[in-house]
């Protein structure tokens, strides 16, 4: 197993660039088993290599020997979720909850006063209704977009986070709703859905193309005790709120001879168009601008037969080789 990152990291969301951040680090003294963090290198702003040496002292101090990659990846984000309010105090809590909420509040205020000032420049005027009229499509169709997306947590568990996350912050809530939409007069399904949309920001997985994603992403690779061959597991970490670490798996890959099983892989994370470029002898967006320019001409069926003919061929030439050395 190689695993590799650059040093690179952004502070605070601003220009600020440090190149000496540290993003791999080793998960066990005695067992060989790597944990590469990427994109957001804090949980809540708690920095993730302090729950990493947390995590690994635990490990010595309870004589933790899991037999597979997994156990560890497995005991690692139970050990967050059991212990993570020594990591995440209330006042962070709800510092987290406020921020995200009012940021995403913020952003549905903005299309709405875009679209008012648009009315009232093309007419000169606007009325009560109008407005009332546009800020309710603003929410309706905000609140249609979060539905399209997925939860992070399995079913059984969704419904009673959100009620917890309600309970919780009902005031944090109530007050971002009121500074933001109060003067409008929202109607009840109105005010529902800007309430659901707060809860819906901490438990649908986030995909805005313009925006870039705010969770970590661990990743796991090396060897358990009984690994004969080498594992690799990512998983996406969102936050931990309400004793609930909101987390998911994006990947699992075996080296072994079982048909679940793969003889080797490069795997890419975080922007990978470098990494896919080398692999498949071209950048990703290369491939959309080209399905989009052939989608003008051709039947959707054709432009798939097409290139994925020409995926097939560059699997064979370049992308199998690369693997196979």
């Amino acid at each position: 197993v190689a695993m590799a990152a650059d040093s690179a990291v952004t502070i605070g969301g601003g220009p600020k660039i440090l190149n000496t951040a540290n993003k791999i680090f080793v998960l066990a003294y005695d067992c060989p088993i790597g944990i590469l963090i990427y994109n957001n290198a804090a949980l809540m702003a708690v920095p993730w290599e302090i729950i990493i040496k947390a995590y690994r002292d635990h490990i010595v101090e309870n004589k933790v020997d899991f037999p597979k990659l997994e156990d560890y990846a497995r005991g690692f984000l139970e050990y967050i979720e059991t212990d993570g309010s020594k990591f995440v105090i209330e006042e962070q809590e709800k510092g987290f909850f406020q921020s995200m909420i009012y940021s995403e509040l913020g952003e549905i205020l903005r299309k709405t006063w875009t679209s008012i000032r648009d009315v009232f420049y093309k007419n000169a005027e606007i009325s009560d209704d109008e407005i009332k009229g546009i800020v309710s499509k603003s929410i309706g169709e905000h609140h249609g977009m979060w539905l399209k997306w997925n939860d992070i947590l399995s079913e059984e568990k969704t419904q009673g986070f959100r009620d917890q996350l309600s309970a919780k912050f009902d005031s944090v809530i109530s007050e971002a709703v009121s500074q933001g939409f109060g003067t409008f007069g929202l109607s009840d399904g109105d005010l529902k859905k800007l309430r659901e949309i707060c809860l819906f920001k901490f438990s649908k997985r986030e995909r805005k193309p313009d925006q870039a994603p705010s969770f970590s992403g661990i990743v796991f690779a090396g060897y358990g005790r009984d690994d004969m061959y080498p594992v690799c597991i990512g998983h996406e970490v969102f936050s931990y709120l309400c004793n609930t670490l909101v987390f998911s798996e994006t990947v699992c890959q075996r080296v072994g001879f079982t048909d679940k099983e793969i003889s080797a892989t490069i795997m890419p994370f975080a922007q990978d168009d470098v990494v896919r470029n080398i692999l498949d002898g071209r950048l990703p967006y290369y491939e959309r601008r080209l399905r989009n320019v052939l989608a003008k001409n051709l039947k959707k069926e054709d432009v798939d037969r097409i290139l994925n003919g020409v995926g097939k061929e560059v699997w064979e030439a370049l992308t199998q080789p690369i693997l196979n050395t």
